[in-house]
């Protein structure tokens, strides 16, 4: 996020700076774009839109570690496959994917403060 906080910037220039590629960074920008995150200002370049703000770690109102948890841990999928588990019985999916945060710390470093 950090590289669109000065304005609009290129495919070709973002993909270049994280290292990926640019064809793919564009499918994934504009699939963003079409949920409101970024908005393409011009042919090929992005800008943050409002939305996108929360997701800036210097935000007064960041959710920068919960979308990073959400997006790259399993056990986030595995928690909500077993939604009905916890609505059933009214104990935690956490308990039903057999996970804790105690025995695996890495599930609550996500959410320690800078």
């Amino acid at each position: 996020m950090h590289h669109l906080k000065e304005g609009s910037q290129s495919v070709e220039t973002l993909a270049e700076a994280l290292s990926v590629d640019a064809p793919a960074l564009y499918r994934f920008l504009r699939a963003l774009a079409s949920a409101g995150i970024f908005s393409e200002t011009q042919s090929r370049q992005f800008q943050l839109t409002p939305m996108a703000e929360c997701l800036c770690s210097d935000a007064p109102t960041s959710i920068r570690r919960l979308a990073i948890w959400s997006g790259s841990e399993p056990i986030h999928w595995q928690m909500w496959g077993n939604l009905l588990y916890s609505v059933k019985t009214g104990k935690p999916a956490f308990e039903c994917c057999r996970v804790s945060t105690r025995s695996n710390p890495s599930h609550s470093m996500s959410f320690e403060l800078d």
